[in-house]
């Protein structure tokens, strides 16, 4: 029943996280159409949002079956010295990765969007700034979030993460700056996100101050670097879709990202709800070995989660046209602008049950410490995006990317289930803790 409840809490959370986002989608819509601030901001928006995704997947792939395996050991979590250790390499960590990410955005800015006029790129560049020293703010806010997942406390970190996006949505509407407008909506919120965390961690006695000092556990960097590793190989696909999308004319980096609000929805709602209880269920079970355990509840998981994305990808072929228009055709947003999303939408929507189910499967791998998979599966999905992009965008134009996205997702799926059951074989016969 607690489990239950655990997932309704943060159920709602996420949903309102979601309908945030939403409000920022659909204000950056209203104001901008397809145009070419859209392409600005949904652009620059992706560089922190990866690097978040990074770094908040990789170190709670880490940190999560450490501390939940020391607590089923006995240890509670860790020593407190230690714990202060890691919050100071963490959080110099941050600082350094976001200082040093948007002092670089005149380097990397057009590689990200090569299509884009000289003004539209310098623009670019500016926005990549301020929304790159404000993730400061949000990769604390992260790692704030983690401990607290380790604590098996869900559902109220998890709905701070609505404040950015509701902000970035008000300001876009209610100043005429341009991209400025969500860019600016969007920093205010990492600060104002971070203060409400900070405020509840200390309430509940969370450790988040600093000590300095090495950290003793160096396994538990390991763990980290390789699903740092990996998440930013996989992310790095956005980017690289992005970028081809930036090829194609303008309007098509605006195309595809509104057609992606409705998946990054479904999949975000769904392993947000079951992601981060379902990998603490499974660092559990790798930690008393029971293997068997482990795997019925990844088949019994991935069963569902295919189902379910079946169902939903079914919706969106039924549905992706009204869903569209009632989501985004106001304002600018015009009848033929909600075809032309629609039509990518249905393509995007083909890789709901690999990508949900995948990414089950790479839960498993975390809770097992076996994070180097990720590294080769990433590895591989980029090959494949990579080569069907190459092959299917010249002839297909934005229509190939999408088919291309979810081919990537199936090929990740069934790496990562075939690589967990070997892993597992192998624990089994070392006996591996």
């Amino acid at each position: 029943m607690r489990r239950y409840r655990v997932f309704f809490g943060l159920g709602a959370a996420t949903a309102l996280v979601a309908l945030s986002g939403l409000f920022r989608e659909q204000a950056v819509a209203f104001r901008f159409g397809t145009g070419d601030a859209a392409d600005v901001f949904i652009a620059a928006i992706q560089i922190p949002v990866l690097v978040l995704n990074v770094f908040s997947s990789s170190l709670g792939a880490g940190m999560v079956p450490f501390l939940v395996s020391r607590t089923v050991g006995g240890a509670a979590g860790g020593d407190v010295e230690d714990i202060g250790r890691i919050n100071a390499v963490v959080y110099v960590f941050v600082v350094v990765v976001f200082l040093v990410l948007g002092l670089a955005a005149t380097f990397y800015a057009p590689w990200i969007a090569p299509g884009f006029s000289a003004a539209k790129a310098s623009m670019l560049t500016d926005v990549l700034f301020v929304l790159c020293l404000a993730g400061i703010f949000a990769g604390i806010s992260a790692y704030w979030g983690i401990l607290l997942q380790a604590r098996n406390t869900f559902a109220r970190p998890a709905a701070t993460a609505a404040v950015p996006p509701a902000l970035a949505g008000a300001f876009c509407l209610g100043f005429d700056w341009g991209p400025w407008a969500p860019a600016i909506g969007t920093a205010a919120g990492f600060a104002v996100q971070a203060a409400v965390l900070f405020a509840f961690v200390s309430s509940v006695g969370v450790r988040v101050a600093p000590r300095l000092g090495v950290p003793a556990h160096l396994p538990l960097a390991s763990q980290v670097a390789s699903a740092a590793a990996a998440t930013g190989l996989m992310s790095g696909a956005f980017v690289i879709a992005n970028a081809w999308a930036a090829g194609l004319g303008s309007g098509s980096v605006a195309t595809l990202g509104f057609a992606n609000v409705a998946i990054t929805a479904v999949v975000g709602f769904g392993l947000k709800v079951v992601g981060g209880p379902l990998l603490n269920t499974y660092s559990r079970l790798a930690a008393l070995q029971d293997w068997a355990g482990l795997i019925a509840a990844v088949r019994k998981h991935v069963s569902i989660a295919w189902a379910a994305g079946c169902l939903i990808a079914a919706a969106l072929y039924l549905l992706a046209v009204p869903i569209v228009s009632v989501l985004f055709q106001r304002g600018r947003f015009s009848p033929e602008h909600s075809a032309e999303v629609a039509g990518i939408l249905l393509l995007l929507g083909i890789q709901l049950p690999w990508h949900v189910s995948g990414a089950l499967v790479t839960r498993a791998l975390s809770a097992c410490q076996a994070n180097g998979v990720l590294i080769e599966a990433a590895t591989i999905n980029l090959a494949v995006l990579v080569f069907l992009c190459w092959l299917l965008v010249d002839g297909w134009g934005l229509k190939g990317v999408a088919i291309s996205v979810s081919g990537m997702y199936c090929a990740s799926f069934v790496y990562c289930a075939f690589r967990l059951r070997s892993v597992v074989r192998e624990a089994v016969r070392n006996g591996r803790h």
